[in-house]
């Protein structure tokens, strides 16, 4: 369904955005093998949303296998503006796992792709503390950016929460080094703050900003033209690993 139309489920107005349908089956083991992200309207939804802790939410939720109140509840949440930080984060995720099966394995247009990465970054601003949809939301925006060759791809960041090296910094840097540039304090810095190794000490955690101060300092003392890296011979091979655990994306 587009961005620019509704569909009515349950005796819900639903926006766009959002796959509604008989779910295709992904492999041969009968239920679960349906596509998480299919709002089915021929399944029951039960007339209030009751569970919005999530109680009876699986890791990976799908709207088909989820209880009828679940459904409902998703429904109201999707209604209500997708905006609602009181929700389970489950709830989030089924309306991810089709933003990302859209952008991904879906022929859309950059005009619409576009449109996915601004709701997602602003899908993931609703949940700060939650490192699920930290790692996830991230990795996919990572990727998106790349894809769109988003001004942000090419500016360092200092913040990680993965358990490797963001992929828009492996490509930016990965870039300078490919045309023999050298690498800038700020670039240096941002391989070192979002290297899953790091080990950062009291001093430089309680006082980010002095830290950072500091170590462009003496790098520009040390490298005053920059840091000369060897072109390797290995070349970046993306592959996208989608939240819903459904399929798997190489760039």
């Amino acid at each position: 369904v587009p961005s620019s139309e509704t569909v009515r489920i349950g005796g819900r107005e639903i926006g766009g955005m959002v796959y509604v349908g008989t779910p295709p089956r992904l492999n041969d083991d009968g239920y679960r093998g349906k596509c998480r992200a299919y709002i089915d309207p021929s399944l029951s939804v039960a007339r209030d949303g009751t569970d919005k802790v999530g109680n009876h939410m699986p890791y990976w939720p799908g709207y088909s296998e989820i209880p009828s109140q679940c459904r409902a509840t998703y429904l109201d949440w999707l209604a209500g503006g997708r905006s609602d930080p009181s929700y389970d984060p489950g709830y989030m995720f089924l309306y991810f796992y089709g933003l990302e099966r859209r952008f991904v394995l879906d022929q859309a247009s950059e005009v619409e792709k576009s449109e996915i990465l601004q709701e997602v970054r602003r899908l993931i601003n609703l949940y700060p503390e939650n490192g699920s949809v930290q790692r996830y939301l991230r990795e996919f925006i990572q990727l998106a950016q790349i894809l769109l060759n988003d001004e942000a791809v090419h500016e360092p960041i200092f913040d990680n929460r993965g358990w490797e090296l963001p992929l828009s910094l492996k490509v930016a840097i990965g870039a300078l080094v490919g045309r023999g540039d050298l690498l800038s304090a700020d670039w240096a810095l941002s391989w070192f703050m979002c290297h899953p190794e790091r080990r950062l000490r009291t001093p430089a955690t309680r006082c980010g900003p002095e830290f950072r101060a500091l170590f462009r300092l003496r790098f520009d003392a040390r490298f005053p033209d920059g840091l000369e890296v060897n072109k390797p011979r290995k070349m970046l091979k993306p592959i996208y690993q989608a939240a819903s655990s459904e399929f798997q994306g190489q760039f």
